[in-house]
This record gives structure tokens, C-alpha cells and sequence, in this order.
């Protein structure tokens, strides 16, 4: 069953091109530490993860240290979508 936060948050990542996926802790308990929610956040009961779409030439120049610039500027989209007030 979806909750209500659940679909507004995914229904708002909808509408800004991105995509939200909701898991409990116990479903990432084995995960290395970069991904384990309890290692970062003791007591966290879920994780919300989003995905956002980035320009891949920008991502290729950025991977082979041709430009950085570029690669700044799908941050700032990032920066945007988390500075978004629900």
C-alpha cells in the first residue's frame, strides 16, 4: 500500500523529470557501508532514492577529464531538486 508522502513524493519527482523509489532498511542490510541506512543514519526505517537523468556527453567530458564545467551544471539540477520544498 502506498502512503500518502510516498506518492507525493514520487508523483513530484514525476513531475520534475525524475524518478523516487521507497525500500526498508532490511532489504538493504547486506549492502557495503556506502549504501547500508543504518551505518549512515542509526535508527533509519526507509530509504527514499531518486533518480534524476543527467546529460551523458557531459558525464563522458567529465569521466574523461576533458571539461568539468559541464558536469557542474547537471549538480546544479541536483541542487535544484533538493532544495525543493514538498
Amino acid at each position: 500500500m502506498i502512503s500518502g508522502l510516498e506518492e507525493l513524493v514520487k508523483s513530484t519527482a514525476k513531475q520534475h523529470g525524475c524518478m523516487a523509489g521507497f525500500a526498508s532498511t532490511e532489504r538493504l542490510k547486506n549492502a557495503p557501508p556506502s549504501g547500508d541506512p543504518e551505518y549512515l543514519l542509526p535508527g533509519a526505517q526507509s530509504v527514499i532514492s531518486l533518480a534524476l537523468p543527467l546529460n551523458p556527453e557531459r558525464v563522458n567530458r567529465f569521466l574523461t577529464k576533458k571539461s568539468w564545467h559541464e558536469h557542474c551544471l547537471d549538480r546544479e539540477v541536483i541542487r535544484y531538486i533538493r532544495d525543493m520544498p514538498l
